[in-house]
């Protein structure tokens, strides 16, 4: 078993990334600015998101 965390990025440079680079706006709408976030994590918000029900 490996004891490493996962990496973790800001806001600001998962806007810079080019894998989320087609999910700017949701990333700018759903994540905090002040708070670090692991690939998964972002990945999954973004999937929740885009899988809810229109009204």
């Amino acid at each position: 078993m490996s004891n490493q965390k996962a990496a973790t990025y800001t806001k600001d440079q998962f806007l810079l990334s080019i894998k989320f680079a087609k999910h700017k706006d949701l990333i700018n709408a759903l994540l905090n600015k002040d708070e670090k976030y692991t690939t998964s994590q972002v990945e999954k918000l973004i999937n929740d998101f885009l899988k809810k029900v229109v009204k």
